[in-house]
């Protein structure tokens, strides 16, 4: 399907390797990925490795639910509607009781049910309370997650994570890391942000992963601030963390 040429480096460094390849067919696909053995190698039984990934017919759909008209609404909608294979769809809170939407149908408003969410193949919750949803929405949005496969993204923010009181709720256990209680409080000192070893070679960096380098002449402005969390949950990894004066380590 694909083959590139390989300069494998004689300290044992990890080396990444681009192959491109056109699918066109909607469905999952298996590949292969092998490495010729090598003289004098005593080991080749891991130079091959074996993955699946999902093509999805036509565009991804995406909802983004934000409860502030903030910066990054402005700047994460602007980002995504600029990427051809996207088809987004984006509300904020404007009060209490109104959303203002852009995209999509405008009189659609926030999924109701699991049979509304099902037409989106991913959700993005930004700084949005609990207290938002009602009836089995958020029990809805677990099953969407959880048993059909849908994509789930909650950025930090005042009512957001631990800070918004999300801790106990059926969405905690869907993430990554436990939120502990509001007293955990947020940072609110400036931030750099750095990957991780791990971070730096995900592909959510790709395109921008010199931004995050500590050596680099293209890093980015301080982030203003973070919600904290209570731990990492067992087998999950953090890609990447904010370094300030009064805090270090801080994961993001």
């Amino acid at each position: 399907v694909a083959s590139t040429d390989l300069q494998i480096p004689q300290r044992g460094e990890a080396v990444e390797v681009t192959l491109g390849i056109a699918l066109k067919t909607a469905g999952f696909q298996g590949f292969t990925v092998t490495i010729p053995r090598l003289d004098l190698e005593t080991t080749w039984e891991n130079n091959r490795r074996s993955f699946s990934t999902e093509v999805l017919p036509g565009k991804i759909q995406v909802l983004y639910l934000d409860g502030v008209l903030r910066p990054e609404y402005k700047f994460l909608r602007m980002a995504l509607s600029k990427d051809p294979g996207i088809e987004l769809t984006s509300m904020v809170l404007t009060d209490a009781q109104r959303l203002y939407q852009q995209g999509g149908d405008v009189t659609q408003g926030f999924p109701a049910s699991l049979q509304g969410m099902r037409r989106y193949d991913a959700i993005l919750l930004g700084d949005v309370p609990p207290s938002f949803f009602g009836g089995t929405q958020l029990e809805d949005l677990k099953a969407y997650v959880a048993a059909e496969g849908g994509g789930l993204l909650m950025n930090g923010g005042t009512s957001s994570l631990g800070a918004g009181l999300w801790a106990g709720t059926v969405l905690e256990q869907l993430l990554p890391f436990t939120l502990g209680g509001a007293g955990l409080g947020q940072v609110s000192s400036p931030l750099a942000m750095y990957t991780t070893q791990a971070g730096s070679r995900h592909p959510v960096f790709d395109g921008c992963r010199e931004y995050f380098e500590p050596a680099s002449d293209r890093s980015l402005p301080l982030l203003e601030g973070a919600n904290r969390i209570e731990r990492l949950k067992p087998g999950a990894t953090l890609l990447a963390f904010g370094v300030g004066q009064a805090e270090s380590g801080v994961p993001l």
